[in-house]
């Protein structure tokens, strides 16, 4: 089981409660990935490499708090993982790109709109620029290594943090960074991946 809710708790950009010009906020979904549910996707049919359960748009801490029991609750019963985007999400940037999704939608006769603002919240129109590395449990022992690899690359401060978080995940780490020159990095550290709009974990049961 990995719980990291306390852990994320810190890292958010959130008011305490929501108010009414607040338009930030965290894209959190339930999904039950394919590779955990192998037999009952074949006895269905099912070809998707992860199906959401459910999702939550998170604008406060008051919100975050409310839905945890929910999220666990869920992930619990689907054999499901919590994931949350930590490049906060605008509803207008995301209204705004959805409308031009829905035109292409429409052009193309597709008619099937349920899962747009879902998908659109999926996509990399985070208001901030923070990037996921993603240690698998053979590359842990490089952990400080790669830190300071990135901080190599991104020229450092002394007053800034480029690696904001290690968040714990079931066969590794995450380490979420803020932007940085992955093609420098990719010849530094080869085979370890570096995602610029992947959730990390919030619970996993």
């Amino acid at each position: 089981m990995v719980d990291n809710f306390d852990l994320i708790q810190s890292l958010l950009e959130l008011p305490e409660q929501r108010t009414d010009t607040g338009q930030d906020f965290y894209f959190v979904q339930v999904l039950q990935r394919k590779k955990d549910h192998k037999e009952e996707n074949k006895r269905l049919g099912r070809n998707n490499n992860a199906r959401l359960v459910k999702a939550y748009y998170i604008y406060s801490i008051a919100q975050y708090k409310e839905h945890k029991a929910e999220m666990i609750a869920l992930a619990q019963m689907f054999n499901a993982r919590v994931g949350i985007n930590l490049n906060r999400r605008n509803s207008k940037r995301v209204a705004l790109e959805m409308n031009m999704q829905l035109a292409g939608c429409l052009m193309s006769e597709n008619y099937t709109l349920s899962k747009l603002y879902n998908s659109v919240c999926g996509m990399g129109i985070g208001k901030d620029k923070l990037w996921l590395v993603d240690l698998d449990a053979e590359d842990l022992h490089k952990t400080q290594a790669v830190i300071d690899g990135i901080n190599l690359i991104l020229e450092p401060t002394a007053n800034t943090e480029k690696v904001k978080a290690q968040i714990p995940t079931k066969s590794g780490l995450h380490l979420i960074t803020t932007a940085f020159n992955s093609k420098v990095f990719g010849e530094m550290f080869p085979g370890i991946e570096v995602h610029k709009n992947n959730p990390t974990v919030l619970y996993i049961p």
